[in-house]
């Protein structure tokens, strides 16, 4: 299966588009085109390639200015991905060798957009960021694990946690927004940190 390693789980992908559906004949009918955009997360359990979350949409209206698009992510599993795979096609069944010649599709500014209920549970802890340091100290003691990701999903922190704070040394992280997720027994905490 195509794709790439990417192992978070966004809530959206969106972006804006623009649209040329052009009509085809199949089997003796005229059929009016369709674009598509998905994204699909996937994990490879040793034996098969397990679907994991899906964001869709297909589309046959022309629009010669760009609309935009904010297709949520259905999750069938709370494993965590190991690939995606993002697909935009002008013609939604391209890959038969059926589609409007001409038919044409467009996409800018795409981007995936991740829970942010990290702002609703800031009670539990709280966090001290600058350029050098980023630090979490909880209100009680917190026994789980902190992951972080860059935007393309790629894991760049991974550590174990048993304390009541955490301090991460970013100096070398590059500026711009990461997601990052506190799992445990007992809370699934997801938030963006951005560094200037």
């Amino acid at each position: 299966m195509r794709g790439i390693p990417f192992e978070s789980k966004p809530s959206f992908i969106k972006g804006h588009y623009k649209y040329t559906s052009v009509n085809y004949s199949y089997n003796g009918n005229s059929v009016q085109d369709s674009c598509a955009i998905y994204a699909i997360l996937s994990k490879w359990d040793g034996l098969q390639r397990i679907e994991i979350g899906r964001a869709e949409m297909y589309s046959s209206v022309s629009s010669s200015t760009y609309q935009d698009f904010n297709i949520p992510f259905v999750y069938f599993s709370a494993e965590t991905p190991d690939t995606i795979s993002v697909v935009f096609a002008s013609s939604v069944n391209g890959e038969f060798y059926r589609g409007g010649i001409g038919s044409k599709l467009y996409v800018d500014e795409v981007s995936f957009e991740y829970p942010s209920n990290i702002q609703n549970n800031h009670n539990d802890f709280k966090q001290l960021i600058n350029s050098n340091e980023w630090t979490l100290i909880f209100r009680e003691m917190f026994i789980g694990k902190l992951t972080v990701y860059d935007l393309s999903g790629r894991k760049i922190f991974c550590q174990e946690i048993e304390n009541n704070s955490i301090s991460i040394n970013i100096s070398e992280w590059k500026t711009g927004v990461y997601c990052f997720q506190l799992s445990s027994n007992n809370v699934n905490y997801q938030g963006k940190i951005c560094k200037e």
